[in-house]
Formats: structure tokens, C-alpha cells, sequence
């Protein structure tokens, strides 16, 4: 039987952090049964490498944000 369905109303649901990230966590712990759908795969992919490329470039010219990072990283990187 089909617990959950993960689609684009799923994602704009829950893809917010905080507090919704609780709710989200007691949806899926434990489910076998959850399927994801995606009816672009391709628009989706391009839309999460634009936020990969936000989040890298903030990374890199926030220093804060590059040193709190980098305390959970073992692999010593040079962003020089």
C-alpha cells in the first residue's frame, strides 16, 4: 500500500525548513511505501542547480558562513 507520494505540491510544501521539517520528518520516518514524482525532471534538475550555484557563491564570499561550514568538514579546502 502507498504511504506517501512526494510530487511538486510535496516539495513546495515542505521544501520551506524550520518548523516544517518536524512534520515532514514524522511523514516519512520508517516508510517503505513512498513514491516520488516529478513531472519535469528536467526543468526540475536546472532549477536545483541555480540554488546549488546561489548556495555555492554564498558560501564562498560569506566567510561566517565558510567558517561555520567548514568546522563539519574533514577535508581542509583552500577557497583562495
Amino acid at each position: 500500500m502507498l504511504t506517501e507520494i512526494i510530487d511538486d505540491n510535496f516539495v513546495q510544501q515542505f521544501y520551506k525548513g524550520g518548523a516544517k521539517n518536524d512534520e515532514l520528518r514524522n511523514r516519512l520516518i520508517n516508510q517503505d511505501n513512498v513514491k516520488v514524482f516529478f513531472s519535469d525532471l528536467l526543468s526540475t534538475t536546472k532549477l536545483l542547480c541555480e540554488e546549488f550555484e546561489k548556495i555555492i557563491t554564498l558560501i564562498i564570499t560569506e566567510e561566517l558562513i565558510f567558517k561555520k561550514l567548514k568546522m563539519f568538514n574533514e577535508v581542509d579546502y583552500d577557497m583562495e
